[in-house]
């Protein structure tokens, strides 16, 4: 009786169980379903996105974010539409450029050279846009002409935080995915230097655009950036300080636990020394518990400084524009190209008025550059030297892309002493030896402009040509 039990029911079991096989089936393919580098697919990564997520979302459309699911459902004319639709409404949006086009040359089926792009959505989102921005920029630029050797470039865009471990377990993600070839990032130079050695032991380049760092120089061979070492902002700010604006008794205000901050005091303390110039011993370091601007610059007045150097943390520029708005226009105000941001202006207003810093690039000083029109057209106005040196930095990768397939070869092309790509101002070329940009230094000063271009009241203004 039990054995003919038995036989009526296992026709009905196992028409139930084909039938929640065939409603699983493309989920469970979806799940084993490879990526085509043969690794986890990014979808399921929270930071990582090649085009299914919207990580930044201080800037786009609901548009963007129905691509993003187009995108991560398979569906790429859709997604194509929506995010050729979030651009039409808000131009200004890297992220949604970037997935478009990803988005193409999944639609063309193209052979692609994959890049990744780290930046600190999470902490800096404004910064993070800046240099998306210039690898946006580069990547639709490089793909409208053809793309590399006939394939397609596609970014992936990670979000970092700028934090030491974030940035760690962001690099050990994509260096473990074999179809990137290498990564433009990070931002901050304690994320770079936290990064770099995952890198450079399972050899994948890493180009930062804007840690400027003494200790990445000749780090190791895979290891690149697009601006000059902290040594050099240093050098030129010191001496402009000492023996054109003839002032000594400087205090400084740094960031102890920043290495951007460090290396820059360190370097700017013995070149005004060198000069001939002093630098007061006062304290005032923003990474203290018990930091006080108005304490600070009380003390810097008491101790009959002449001048005051401001060198932050991107992560903590309010810190910086409390110490101005505590000066009150009594002491001359100096900072590092950290400070060469429009929360600078925005915040600091006639506080930061007169400051002057050293960078890289501006848009007044690269008139024969077809880079600061087309940017305007991109973005609907003027863009910051880290969309420039981020610009910088991916076009130098799709041009030695087309000449490499993988990583070794890539690193190769980079270090190669002839190596040379087209950059937003300068040429874009490494030291064979560090990895550093060869690039001359120029000073700004912020000004009160009516109207002004950053549409703050105040405008950083060149003053001084690039010296070499």
């Amino acid at each position: 009786m039990k054995s003919s039990q038995q036989k009526k029911q296992s026709p009905i079991l196992w028409i139930i169980v084909g039938m929640a096989i065939a409603f699983s089936l493309p989920y469970l393919m979806q799940l084993w379903k490879p990526s085509p580098s043969g690794v986890v697919s990014l979808a399921s990564e929270p930071d990582i996105s090649l085009g299914d997520k919207v990580l930044l979302k201080t800037v786009g459309t609901a548009d963007k974010q129905a691509g993003a699911e187009a995108f991560g459902a398979g569906d790429y004319q859709k997604a194509l539409m929506a995010f050729e639709a979030s651009l039409s409404k808000q131009r200004n949006d890297p992220e949604a450029l970037i997935y478009f086009n990803n988005t193409t040359a999944k639609l063309k089926s193209q052979a692609t050279a994959e890049l990744a792009v780290s930046v600190p959505i999470g902490t800096n989102p404004n910064v993070a846009a800046e240099i998306l921005r210039g690898v946006a920029q580069a990547q639709d630029e490089i793909n409208t002409k053809g793309g590399t050797a006939g394939r397609a470039l596609v970014i992936s865009i990670a979000n970092d935080n700028n934090d030491i471990q974030k940035s760690k377990a962001i690099a050990q993600k994509l260096v473990a995915r074999s179809s990137v070839l290498g990564v433009v990032g990070h931002n901050a130079s304690n994320a770079s230097l936290s990064a770099a050695p995952l890198y450079q032991a399972n050899q994948m380049v890493m180009v930062s655009p804007t840690s400027f760092t003494n200790q990445l120089s000749g780090f190791g061979s895979y290891v690149f950036r697009a601006i000059p070492p902290a040594s050099l902002f240093a050098n030129h700010l010191a001496n402009h300080v000492v023996t054109t604006a003839k002032l000594s008794n400087i205090a400084v205000c740094y960031h102890s636990k920043v290495a951007d901050s460090t290396s820059f005091r360190d370097d700017f303390l013995g070149f005004v020394s060198n000069a001939g110039g002093n630098v007061l011993s006062t304290p005032c370091d923003m990474s203290a518990p018990e930091f006080n601007p108005e304490v600070a610059l009380q003390n810097m007045i008491d101790d009959k400084a002449a001048a005051i150097v401001i060198i932050p943390s991107i992560d903590e520029l309010p810190k910086s524009m409390a110490i101005a708005t505590a000066n009150r226009n009594r002491l001359p105000l100096f900072g590092s190209s950290t400070t060469y941001t429009y929360q600078t202006l925005k915040e600091g207003q006639s506080a930061v008025q007169g400051m002057i810093l050293p960078a890289v690039w501006h848009p007044q000083n690269n008139r024969d550059s077809i880079f600061p029109q087309a940017a305007k057209r991109y973005w609907g106005g003027e863009v910051s030297w880290r969309t420039a040196t981020s610009y910088d930095a991916t076009m130098a990768l799709g041009q030695a892309l087309d000449q490499a397939k993988t990583r070794r070869e890539l690193q190769q092309a980079l270090r190669q002493s002839s190596f040379s790509a087209v950059g937003a101002g300068d040429a874009v070329r490494f030291d064979p030896q560090t990895g550093d940009r060869v690039l001359p230094i120029q000073l700004l000063q912020i000004k009160a402009s009516q109207p002004s271009r950053s549409g703050t009241g105040f405008d950083f203004m060149p003053l001084e040509n690039p010296s070499k």
